[in-house]
């Protein structure tokens, strides 16, 4: 399995986050201390540090090196890459910065479409969750939602909570209130970005405000939600 995509696994970001717990107290603790915690030996550590994964800092006014925050969680994703088979020639020296860009994000995609579109949103929705892809439906996020105030919560979600907005375009979704808002705040982020942000899926034919002729686009039909749901995967891979 290729290692950006096992670092998308939403039970490996909740394993890492739980073995490293101390991390998040900001300690700063003692080799033998790790080791005990997060089930290393003493030389294992070393030979991590030797190999370039790890570089623990002594904070000032500690006479022996320490291990705080950063290098525990380090440790805590290397533990899991071992115990899933990578050996540590395998893990590359910048598996860490790899993890980090991909918890940036609360979600992989958010989905925006018009109420009138939502099958085609829900069996998007449904496709790309089964496969483990944090996705952003309204429906899976009602808990979350309640109480909220919409207009300030969804424009900072669509601006700065996703890897990619899927826009569903349509003439239902040119003329709602809501999903201009959505894509103000997608085309918002999509202006500082330097790589593609907005992922649009043509329903219809439908000029869209903002979404230029030129920009490359899926059209439903003939791609399905399977099709597209494994697009998107391939996309969050090699991105």
């Amino acid at each position: 399995m290729q290692i950006e995509r096992y670092f998308q696994s939403r039970e490996l970001q909740k394993r890492v986050q739980s073995r490293g717990q101390i991390a998040h107290q900001g300690l700063f603790i003692t080799i033998s201390k790790v080791a005990d915690l997060l089930g290393f030996t003493e030389m294992q550590i070393r030979d991590i540090e030797k190999r370039g994964l790890l570089g623990p800092k002594s904070p000032t006014g500690y006479y022996h090196r320490r291990y705080g925050p950063d290098e525990i969680d380090r440790l805590a994703l290397i533990k899991e890459l071992i115990e899933e088979g990578y050996s540590l020639n395998k893990i590359p020296p910048n598996f860490y910065e790899l993890w980090l860009n991909i918890q940036s994000y609360l979600y992989d995609v958010a989905l925006s479409y018009a109420g009138e579109d939502r099958t085609y949103a829900e069996s998007l929705a449904e496709a790309l969750q089964h496969h483990g892809v944090k996705v952003f439906y309204d429906q899976f996020e009602k808990t979350a939602l309640w109480g909220k105030n919409l207009y300030t919560y969804l424009s900072d979600l669509y601006q700065n909570k996703a890897k990619y907005c899927i826009m569903f375009l349509s003439k239902n979704y040119a003329t709602k209130v809501w999903t201009n808002h959505e894509r103000e705040a997608a085309q918002a982020r999509a202006f500082k970005e330097h790589e593609e942000y907005i992922l649009p899926i043509r329903l219809d034919g439908t000029a869209v405000p903002g979404m230029l002729p030129t920009i490359s686009y899926l059209r439903w039909p003939p791609e399905t939600a399977e099709t597209i749901s494994d697009i998107i995967r391939a996309k969050l891979v090699v991105s």
